[in-house]
């Protein structure tokens, strides 16, 4: 008989080291005499080329199960052949291991700092280091209270996070949620770990999807960074999977019509988090093509740097294009010694002590890059929500740009007492400050927001009374208003600068469009109605920045 996905039995051991061979290398105790191990080799075909085999599976790929022994030379053999484009194994992928078991925090242990009056009232917040501002030895937060409290949210974000683990609890309200892992089981609809596999106790995918979006303020657990949409994406078994797992979960979540394993989402997400990987030292194609199909999308995909003390640049997702890759330091803002670092680091942030829940709702603190990544997608989606028109790209550079320099490394005294100094680690630009970042894409809205006064109030309309005397009928010239747009260019003949008001229901009316940057607009009061402005098309639709910018 043929195992057609390998069924790795000791997978539920979280803490294990990244298995360093590709899936044909099976452990001994997961097969018997009545199995003979398998491997998967994915393959990509040339544009427009019809092969006899075809190309059904995701993004145009096909997935041939063979022998294990036989991986290498077939996956050899069909590099030659001229229909092939590109050629990979299946990977063993993995949460990154656990650098210290993470632990419940009794009341008894909870700080008793002072809290700001404007901070989030769940139990756990004083445990959360990472909304702190910085401050003398505490150069490693994100500041992520400031981000919070400026960021001013119209619709909510959909945020997917590729991961196992996922519990039932009662500060998380996932919105939806598929199992994607094929590893010891088929797909489905059930993505809870206590449905799909009873014995795996590892809450991973929960502590990560409380950091971003735990409900906030409802008097239980800890505050999640974003009031989101959560989508429980399990790409892992109890921790560990295959690599083409997390591939067809980014698809999903980008809503990419070719996956056929799950049924569509309503709509894409935003933001995706990954706090996993796998050793190898390129991108293997197959994920590459799956997240930059995100990336066209516009879905910012954020992964964790790894665990090993190592180069990131030896780990997937973190060396693949058009993701932000996260490092880890220390409350001190110092790297952490098991933070994967290099090039191929883009920032870093908290991943020591920081607070999330655990499979049982309760307050604890976990340590890894893979808690530090959600908090950097966390901090995106504040960015997202001030302007949802900023792309992959774009949030990338604006917290890059942001960042905080590391602190200054400490210097070892020889027996002499001379300063030697220590080899660097490099972490990528510096250390996430949510609260700087909010506040740099906000003035920059400010800058594109136009300016709207009385339109009697102008030069050319001084003669105010004139106008007021012979106002046609129904025309109310104190709820005229003239509109200038001069910091915002048009960019095609199918754009119009648009006028919004809003409803008591939350929704907006379209009052006005023109292709001029300076207009009129009637039957409106600014001091006591919501306006919003935006450049949209003929109908008021596909506006630029997605939520429109309040006047």
């Amino acid at each position: 008989m043929r195992v057609v996905v390998p069924v790795l039995t000791a997978m539920c051991l979280v803490n294990a080291a990244y298995a360093a061979e590709p899936i044909k290398k099976i452990p001994v105790a997961a097969q018997n005499q009545d199995t003979e191990a398998t491997a998967q080799v994915i393959v990509k075909y040339k544009e427009g080329v019809v092969t006899a085999q075809g190309a059904s599976g995701p993004g145009g790929t096909r997935i041939f199960t063979v022998d294990a022994d036989e991986a290498d030379a077939f996956a050899a053999r069909l590099r030659f052949r001229p229909e092939v484009e590109e050629v990979a194994l299946d990977l063993i992928v993995r949460n990154p291991p656990m650098p210290s078991q993470p632990f419940k925090v009794p009341s008894s242990m909870r700080s008793a700092g002072v809290i700001p009056a404007n901070a989030p009232t769940d139990p756990g917040f004083v445990n959360q280091i990472s909304w702190e501002p910085p401050g003398e030895a505490k150069e490693g937060v994100q500041n992520l209270l400031a981000g919070y409290l400026a960021s001013e949210q119209v619709r909510k974000l959909r945020v997917g996070v590729l991961d196992s683990g996922f519990y039932p609890v009662s500060d998380i309200d996932y919105a939806g949620g598929y199992n994607l892992s094929a590893l010891g089981g088929d797909y489905g609809p059930e993505y809870l770990e206590s449905e799909v596999d009873p014995s795996c106790t590892d809450p991973h995918g929960t502590a990560v999807a409380g950091i971003i979006g735990a409900t906030t303020n409802n008097g239980v657990g800890i505050a999640g960074i974003l009031d989101a949409e959560l989508i429980a994406t399990r790409v892992l078994s109890c921790g560990s999977g295959i690599l083409s797992d997390t591939a067809l979960g980014i698809r999903w979540l980008a809503g990419d019509p070719t996956v056929t394993q799950a049924p569509p989402l309503s709509e894409p997400v935003d933001i995706i988090n990954a706090s996993l990987g796998s050793p190898v030292s390129s991108c293997p194609f197959y994920l590459q093509d799956a997240i930059d199909y995100a990336h066209r999308k516009g879905i910012l995909v954020v992964v964790a740097a790894g665990n090993e003390s190592a180069d990131a640049s030896e780990y997937t997702p973190a060396n693949c294009q058009n993701v932000i890759a996260v490092g880890s330091v220390n409350e001190r803002g110092e790297p952490s010694d098991f933070s994967n670092h290099g090039d191929a680091v883009d920032l870093a942030a908290l991943g020591e002590l920081v607070a999330t829940i655990n499979l049982e709702g309760e307050v604890s603190r976990w340590y890894g890059t893979s808690f530090a990544s959600p908090l950097v997608a966390g901090a995106a989606g504040l960015l997202k929500q001030a302007n949802p028109a900023l792309t992959p790209d774009e949030l990338r550079n604006e917290l890059v740009a942001t960042s905080r320099p590391f602190p200054e490394p400490q210097t070892a005294g020889s027996a002499e007492d001379e300063p030697v100094e220590e080899t660097p680690i490099t972490l990528g630009a510096g250390i996430a400050d949510s609260g700087k970042s909010v506040e740099n894409v906000i003035s920059q809205l400010d800058q594109l927001r136009p300016e709207i006064r009385p339109a009697l109030d102008a030069i050319e309309r001084c003669n105010r009374e004139a106008y007021l005397a012979n106002a046609p009928a129904g025309m109310d010239y104190s709820r005229l208003f003239e509109v200038t747009a001069t910091n915002v260019e048009l960019a095609s003949e199918d754009e119009f600068y648009a006028i919004f008001r809003s409803t008591e229901t939350g929704d907006k009316v379209l009052l006005k469009q023109a292709r001029e940057t300076r207009f009129l607009v009637r039957d409106v009061n600014p001091d006591r109605e919501q306006l919003w402005f935006d450049v949209c098309d003929s109908e008021g639709r596909a506006c630029r920045y997605g939520k429109s910018l309040p006047m």
